[in-house]
Order: structure tokens, then C-alpha cells, then sequence
């Protein structure tokens, strides 16, 4: 039963970091829709350069839409292992699965930030600080799942 729990617990702080990801991505994902909106960047001074660069649009739409897309992807399977009363074993590997392919993700955008574009985004760290964080998670969780399922 402890085991359960440390799963629980582990995938309800998911679930609270997804929730900072969809904040940050949506953030930026209505700033590019709405150019009204001010971009407010106080840490550092290239969000605008690198949220206007040509890497920021991938097939036509802002790498923050694919970003909010991932963290309400997250935020979805932590919600249905916290509250589902039905086998919950399949989501550990699928979130695990999908947390290394945000923290890919990341890696690169920082990647083209610190090298390419010599420019920092503060949204974009926080996605990447968000997005390790959630893989460590979920690896975190799968190696329980596996110790659970023995």
C-alpha cells in the first residue's frame, strides 16, 4: 500500500507541475495570438527575439502551442492515475514515454537559445526547469510501478 501511495504522491506533484507548464505555454501561446498582449520578460531580455525567431514556429504554429499540448497531455494522465478506479499500471511507462520526449524537446530549445540564438527566454527556462522536473518524476515513478508490479 505504501507503494501506492509514493506513486500517488509522486503523480500529484505531476500533476501540480503540468499545471505550472500549461500556465507558462498558454501564457505564450496567447501572446502570439494576441499581439496586444505585452510579453513581460524582467529576468532576462531576449523573450522577444527568441519568441519571434524562426525556430519559434514549428509547421506553421508556435512551439509554445506544442508545449501546451504536452503539458495538458501530462496533466491528463496524472488526473486519470489520481482518480481512476480502474488498473492504473499502463500510464507510468506512457507518461514516462512522454516525459522524455518534453525533456528532448526542452534540451534542444535551450540548445538554440544559448548557442544559436545567444538569447534567453524566462518562459522558456521555466518550461525546461518544468519539463526535467516531470521526467525525473516520472522516471522516479516507473521505478516504483516496476518494484509495485514484482
Amino acid at each position: 500500500m505504501s507503494k501506492l501511495k509514493n506513486l500517488k504522491g509522486l503523480l500529484a506533484s505531476v500533476l501540480a507541475l503540468s499545471f505550472v507548464g500549461i500556465f507558462d505555454s498558454g501564457y505564450l501561446t496567447l501572446k502570439h495570438y494576441d499581439t496586444s498582449i505585452p510579453l513581460k520578460c524582467t529576468f532576462f531580455n531576449g523573450c522577444d527575439f527568441v519568441l519571434n525567431s524562426k525556430y519559434s514556429i514549428i509547421f506553421g504554429l508556435p512551439a509554445s502551442l506544442y508545449g501546451l499540448i504536452f503539458y495538458l497531455l501530462v496533466f491528463s494522465l496524472a488526473l486519470v492515475f489520481l482518480f481512476s478506479k480502474k488498473s492504473r499500471r499502463d500510464i507510468i511507462p506512457s507518461l514516462f514515454s512522454l516525459s522524455i520526449l518534453g525533456v528532448s524537446v526542452s534540451g534542444y530549445f535551450l540548445y538554440l537559445q544559448f548557442i544559436v540564438l545567444k538569447s534567453i527566454c524566462f518562459y522558456c527556462l521555466i518550461s525546461a526547469v518544468t519539463s526535467t522536473l516531470i521526467f525525473v518524476l516520472a522516471l522516479i515513478a516507473l521505478r516504483v510501478n516496476r518494484e509495485k508490479a514484482k
